[in-house]
């Protein structure tokens, strides 16, 4: 904190050389100056506000959003669900997945399959897979590139599970 005088002056003389152009530039219209002053006084504590609550915001606004970390790590947020949600490339169409870290498999909807253009009709509903809802039935598929906030791998194996 030894820099904090000089930043504190700096920022006087600043403050000084701004309120002194805008009382310079309007001696005959000094309200109006003052009011659009008074204006842009709000405006940049707005700023300073909403850059100090940045996280906050941010979680309020953007809930499930991924964050990459300096390590090259990816950090999701837990929704308002309590869940954790992320946005998935396969061959370049974007899959919202929920997360499950206890999960064996990439589990697809039969809507999600069929926009990776997989038909469902042509596939093999052998498996059995427990969930929350009770038994579903699966069918093993094989994924094309997926792409996960920078990360690329492919191809896994996954899932079609019916509703």
């Amino acid at each position: 904190m030894p820099d904090d005088p000089a930043r504190l002056v700096y920022l006087l003389v600043l403050l000084l050389f701004a309120g002194g152009f805008f009382l310079f530039g309007a001696r005959h219209r000094l309200g109006r100056t003052l009011r659009d002053f008074a204006v842009w006084a709000l405006i940049f504590a707005m700023v300073v506000i909403a850059y100090g609550f940045r996280d906050v915001l941010r979680d309020e606004l953007l809930p499930a959003a991924m964050v990459e970390r300096a390590d090259g790590g990816i950090e999701l947020r837990r929704a308002r669900d309590g869940h954790f949600h992320a946005e998935v490339r396969v061959d370049g169409v974007p899959v919202r997945f929920l997360v499950d870290t206890g999960a064996s498999d990439v589990v697809l909807s039969l809507d999600d399959a069929r926009r990776l253009g997989i038909d469902p009709a042509g596939l093999r509903f052998t498996g059995r897979a427990s969930t929350a809802n009770g038994t579903v039935a699966t069918a093993p598929v094989r994924l094309g590139l997926v792409e996960f906030g920078g990360h690329a791998g492919g191809p896994p194996a996954g899932l079609v599970v019916t509703p």
